[in-house]
């Protein structure tokens, strides 16, 4: 999503409140997640199948649903 140019909201513990850090989309969480504005998080990522699975690995798809053709 090298394309998509808003932002993301991270609300990160400080103490007993919070502090935003706004960072662009598609970069990598506080958590280590991918970070996804509202738009993008709309659309599947490129290595997940529709049913949801990552095949990222090695670009085999390990879906059951996939594999029966549904």
């Amino acid at each position: 999503m090298p394309t998509c140019k808003n932002t993301v909201d991270q609300y990160i513990p400080n103490g007993f409140d919070y502090k935003v850090v706004t960072l662009p989309c598609g970069s990598t969480g506080i958590d280590g997640q991918e970070l996804r504005c509202e738009k993008c998080s709309k659309v599947r990522p490129w290595y997940m199948c529709e049913h949801g699975v990552d095949h990222s690995g090695d670009g085999d798809c390990l879906c059951a649903a996939c594999e029966l053709g549904e």
